[in-house]
């Protein structure tokens, strides 16, 4: 009897237990290589922009209570509105959560990250293991750009979106740039 216990108990917990426990999540890298922009589409029915030289990574599905991504580089984000499933882009040290706006991340290795709103709200955060430089979160509205570098640390200033969300319609600003900042910028396009 004390056996027979055994393999029923064993059996229930076999089919009680979630199927999600014994898979691994796949992930999916996609990247624009140095010339090249791509354009990609969650299942979400979100929208990444993806500038040259740059890459995302995301799982295959997204899990039950939020979406996340990885970036490295930069890319325009046009994210379904979902308040059950806050989408989460981390670049480096910063994370970026949404709900359903539109924003840009440049986010390119050795340079400051920004992150620019052209609608709705997003909150940025410095990762806890970073540079402890207050503030380490700010909540960004239209118009407005984190920065963060880990010398200075985080901060926001009002800024013409524009400018930072031209690449994805073929143009370049260059205001107040030095040539070393106009070439990292011309190689990579």
């Amino acid at each position: 009897v004390p056996l027979l216990v055994c393999v029923a108990l064993a059996v229930g917990l076999y089919f009680q237990w979630p199927a999600s426990a014994n898979t691994s999540v796949s992930w999916v890298v996609s990247k624009a290589p140095k010339g090249q922009k791509s354009l990609i589409t969650l299942a979400d029915g979100s929208r990444i922009f993806l500038n040259s030289a740059s890459s995302i990574s995301y799982p295959e599905t997204f899990d039950t209570d939020k979406r996340e991504i990885r970036l490295s580089g930069e890319a325009f984000f046009e994210i379904a509105r979902n308040e059950k499933k806050p989408f989460i882009v981390y670049t480096g040290d910063v994370v970026t959560q949404v709900l359903g706006t539109s924003f840009n991340i440049e986010a390119f290795e050795g340079e400051a990250t920004r992150v620019t709103v052209a609608t709705g709200k997003v909150q940025v955060e410095v990762a806890s293991n970073a540079t402890n430089v207050a503030p380490n979160q700010v909540i960004l509205i239209p118009g407005q750009q984190a920065v963060y570098d880990e010398a200075q640390g985080l901060s926001s200033v009002q800024v013409d979106p524009q400018p930072f969300m031209a690449w994805k319609s073929h143009t370049l600003y260059f205001d107040n740039s030095s040539l070393e900042e106009v070439a990292v910028h011309l190689e990579r396009w």
